[in-house]
Formats: C-alpha cells, sequence, structure tokens
C-alpha cells in the first residue's frame, strides 16, 4: 500500500440488495477521511448519473460527510467538493442521502481499501470481485 494516495470506493444495489456494479480508485494524494468520503460520493455520482441511474440512495458511514452535503457552502475544499456533489444531484429524479453503520458498508471499505494498491480505477459490473464476497454475502444476510 502506498501512502501517497488514498483509495476510494463505492458499491451499487439494486432495491434487493443484490450487487450492480462497485470500483475501486486510487486517487492521488493524501485526504482527510471526510474528503475521501465525499470524492467518492462524487465519483459514484458521476458515474450513476453517466449510466442513467434515476433514484439512488446513497449511503454513507462517515456521519460527517452526510451531514456536510445539507450545510451551507463554504469556500474550503470540504465547501467545494459538496458543491459539486449538490450540482450532480439535480441530475436525478430523485436521491437521498443516508448514515449507515461502519458494518452495513463494508463492501465500500473494502473497494476503498484495494484502490490503495492499484494504478487505475477498476470497475466491477454484475459481479462483485472475490475480495467482497463475503462481505456482500453478510450483507445480503443482515438485509434480509
Amino acid at each position: 500500500m502506498r501512502s501517497d494516495r488514498c483509495g476510494l470506493g463505492w458499491c451499487l444495489r439494486n432495491s434487493e440488495g443484490q450487487f450492480v456494479a462497485g470500483a475501486s480508485k486510487p486517487c492521488p494524494g493524501v485526504l482527510t477521511a471526510l474528503g475521501a468520503e465525499l470524492v467518492s460520493i462524487r465519483e459514484a455520482l458521476s458515474w450513476l448519473k453517466e449510466y442513467g441511474i434515476t433514484s439512488p440512495e446513497i449511503e454513507s458511514d462517515a456521519v460527517g460527510a452526510v451531514t456536510e452535503i445539507q450545510e451551507v457552502s463554504s469556500c474550503s475544499l470540504v465547501g467545494l467538493l459538496r458543491d459539486d456533489i449538490r450540482d450532480l444531484t439535480d441530475s436525478f429524479s430523485f436521491i437521498s442521502f443516508c448514515h449507515v453503520r461502519r458494518s452495513a458498508n463494508k463492501p465500500a471499505h473494502l473497494l476503498a481499501r484495494e484502490a490503495c494498491s492499484l494504478s487505475d480505477m477498476q470497475l466491477w459490473v454484475d459481479f462483485p470481485p472475490d475480495f467482497i464476497v463475503s462481505a456482500f454475502a453478510n450483507d445480503l444476510i443482515n438485509i434480509n
């Protein structure tokens, strides 16, 4: 794992909680946990917009990120990321943001960790990568 970058990860599920897509993306530079979470949300929203997903429910285990998206604008890096996210939300017919326990967001966490060892973004569609299958199965058990 390199110390000059952080990893971003997101996971898309359908209404039954099954895997649809996921991504791991290395991010040059070192961001705060909040900054990394906001960049990851922005990246996920950009992908959702590009692929025509119209009504996403965004879950994050970073309560600060969910709160930050609802705050008043500022000129900080976090404020600029928040503004980017808000601009992207206009692309969706419905969108919601909610906080979930870290244990409920384990696949996304594992995808972010994997990103630190990658040189470029990796995208999985329809079938999850092997390293998140167990965490994903545990999530499905907890959902049902």
